[in-house]
């Protein structure tokens, strides 16, 4: 399940989704809600440099899913 709040998260594991089978995609998240998704034990898709130092600075050795932006936008190339 592709997730993007933390209610979305709640809701996949009410549904009896296990961890593993849930990952988490937020945009511009802030260190608090970070911190709450990986308490819930799922994978986070991060999409920027600094999400991933955030992150790396509270969780060191956590594992991560990280999304790669190729510089295409809209559905056109550049």
């Amino acid at each position: 399940v592709d997730t993007v709040s933390e209610f979305e998260v709640k809701l996949a594991k009410q549904l009896k989704f296990s961890n593993k089978n849930i990952i988490f995609t937020g945009n511009n998240l802030s260190t608090e809600e970070l911190k709450s998704v990986y308490k819930e034990g799922v994978l986070i898709n991060l999409g920027s440099l600094s999400e991933l130092q955030r992150f790396a600075k509270e969780f060191p050795g956590a594992e991560v899913s990280l999304r790669v932006n190729p510089e295409i936008g809209d559905g056109e190339f550049k």
